[in-house]
């Protein structure tokens, strides 16, 4: 994706036309920061290593393709009502956003990079959801890896920056994709979900783009009131 938007590919998708490409010192920042929780989590998979082959065998179950796409799917649900739980959590306490959210919040216009940029701790509340299904559906070590693939395949999306017209992730209904994350950067208190985007409706939490003009408007127009004592106007 990196280089893609250096050959101007993906110019003409750009969410954020104004604010990406991001310049140059804030992608160092996002990678200092990604580059921070890449050293650490082999060291983690390395320790945890005993545990994992004792709980995930290496022996694949006979005809396990029928009914893995489906765990999938249950793994990514999973995963994404544990990650708006927390998400939301963090953005509602102002000590533990500042503390643990905020770095990543610094890039308002994500890119590619800026789906690792977060604090170890975050990314360890992250690894509990994502390791959630897994051992909920007892995944063999095999089908381990594939879901972990699809789980940092799909982070990575949501922060790309771009709305592409080939990400599949456009044509899922209830899946939010990358307009709905990249929303979630400029707006900051909506759109807790990282995949579904119905957990958002469901709780209403949805970001709205036409709702929120109107609450400007009637905002101005309050304002305008206000100065001029004429009480409130609809």
């Amino acid at each position: 994706f990196e280089a893609l938007e250096r050959t101007g590919v993906t110019t003409k998708w750009r969410l954020q036309p104004n604010k990406s490409p991001l310049p140059d010192s804030v992608k160092a920042q996002a990678l200092r920061m990604a580059g921070l929780n890449w050293c650490w989590l082999p060291f983690a998979l390395l320790f945890a290593s005993p545990i994992l082959q004792l709980r995930f065998v290496r022996e694949t179950p006979a005809q396990w393709w029928w009914s893995f796409p489906a765990q999938i799917v249950a793994s990514f649900v999973v995963d994404d009502v544990w990650f708006y739980a927390y998400h939301r959590y963090l953005h509602e306490h102002p000590k533990l956003y500042i503390l643990y959210h905020k770095p990543h919040h610094v890039f308002t216009a994500p890119c590619a990079w800026t789906s690792h940029a977060v604090h170890p701790v975050e990314m360890l509340l992250q690894s509990i959801g994502t390791m959630a299904g897994p051992l909920l559906f007892a995944f063999s070590l095999p089908q381990l890896w594939i879901w972990m693939a699809l789980r940092q395949l799909q982070g990575v999306l949501d922060h790309i920056g771009i709305d592409c017209p080939f990400d599949p992730l456009h044509y899922i209904p209830g899946v939010g994709g990358t307009v709905f994350h990249d929303d979630h950067h400029r707006v900051f208190t909506k759109n807790y979900a990282s995949c579904f985007s119905v957990i958002d409706d469901l709780f209403g939490t949805r970001y709205h783009p036409e709702e929120s003009e109107l609450e400007r408007v009637r905002g101005e127009k309050a304002a305008a009131a206000s100065v001029l004592g004429l009480g409130s106007v609809e």
